[in-house]
């Protein structure tokens, strides 16, 4: 089977569709008669060293490498690139089928952020190319369940992790809670987060918190003035860290937490439980039942994100230990690279098994 996955996203090795995609087609091609490759169609794959990405830099080279390569199936990746509709009109046009891969984007929170203007594109300039796919890929059965288009073709292929990594408990009286993520005050919901902090903020607090990711100018000014309401508890945002020193900044910590309004499947709890940290999360993560049935972390609403954090600190006081085990053996038996590319090609096998 050949597969060719499209992405118009970014290449930045530090996370998000490119690292997916460089972990997912590296394991698909050590399966038996699978030809895995990435198209990337905006940005150069110079700096991206994986001998399974391509990068031509016009249209006319793009179809004339999709032509040669002849896929049995194509997988785009994400969905509100407009030049998507050209690709997609030139496949169909071959016969060849292809999925959309919306990594959260089509979930019903994720539709309310400039509601208006994405209801005129998907019914106008994107529907020919989300009513021609032959169906959606998604990253878990809650973000199927929260999307906005689905068919019955639908398949699920969630993301996975490569390694777990070594916990060493640490001396410190206060528990340290982590957000790892790109700062983004509605998406994150970290206005909610800072509200119920302010709430539980009182003389001798048992955690931390420590905020670290990317910000834009506006962002960074929001999060130092929310900051700077908190009295007792030390809050702290370190910005932006990637590769080992980002894999530290877990280490060092003791539970995750995020308490996003919508995700598609967000590699950052992936990386925390690999990491021994239980989770914090919201429902909108797309993870909250997974955390709460499994016994890897908390589900919170976003108006008992302060009383869930004090359960959780005391819990993970007594409880340490056995958090530590459950996380890494649950990534460990379900979210390993190698596990979710064979299970990606059993679900492609639906449709293409004689290829």
């Amino acid at each position: 089977m050949r597969i060719l996955h499209i992405t118009a996203t970014h290449l930045n090795p530090s996370g998000g569709i490119p690292v997916v995609l460089e972990n997912l087609v590296s394991e698909q091609n050590k399966i038996r008669n699978i030809d895995s490759r990435v198209l990337s169609i905006n940005y150069s794959t110079e700096n991206f060293e994986n001998s399974f990405f391509y990068y031509f830099g016009n249209f006319q080279e793009d179809i004339d490498f999709i032509s040669g390569f002849q896929p049995d199936v194509v997988i785009f990746h994400g969905i509100y690139f407009l030049v998507y509709k050209k690709y997609s009109q030139f496949i169909r046009k071959n016969d060849i089928d292809y999925f959309i891969e919306p990594h959260g984007s089509l979930s019903i929170e994720a539709q309310k952020k400039s509601s208006f203007k994405k209801k005129v594109v998907n019914y106008t300039v994107l529907k020919s190319y989300l009513d021609n796919s032959k169906g959606m890929i998604f990253l878990n059965e809650s973000e199927r369940k929260n999307s906005v288009f689905q068919s019955e073709n639908d398949l699920i292929i969630p993301n996975g992790i490569k390694d777990i990594e070594e916990k060493e408990f640490s001396n410190n009286d206060l528990v340290n809670i982590v957000f790892l993520g790109r700062i983004d005050i509605n998406h994150k919901g970290l206005d909610y987060l800072f509200k119920e902090l302010q709430l539980i903020d009182k003389p001798n607090p048992k955690f931390r918190l420590s905020l670290y990711g990317n910000a834009d100018i506006k962002a960074k000014k929001k999060i130092e003035m929310e900051i700077k309401k908190i009295r007792y508890i030390s809050v702290n945002y370190y910005g932006s860290v990637y590769g080992k020193d980002k894999i530290k900044a877990y280490k060092e910590s003791d539970i995750y937490i995020l308490t996003s309004r919508y995700e598609g499947f967000p590699m950052t709890i992936l990386e925390a439980l690999s990491c021994g940290l239980p989770c914090i999360v919201t429902k909108g993560t797309n993870f909250y039942n997974e955390i709460i049935d499994n016994k890897i972390g908390w589900g919170a609403d976003f108006d008992n994100i302060g009383d869930v954090i004090e359960t959780a600190v005391e819990d993970y006081i007594q409880n340490k230990e056995k958090y530590k085990n459950n996380t890494q053996k649950y990534v460990l038996e379900n979210y390993q690279w190698k596990n979710i590319a064979d299970h990606s090609i059993q679900q492609l096998n639906k449709y293409y098994g004689d290829k």
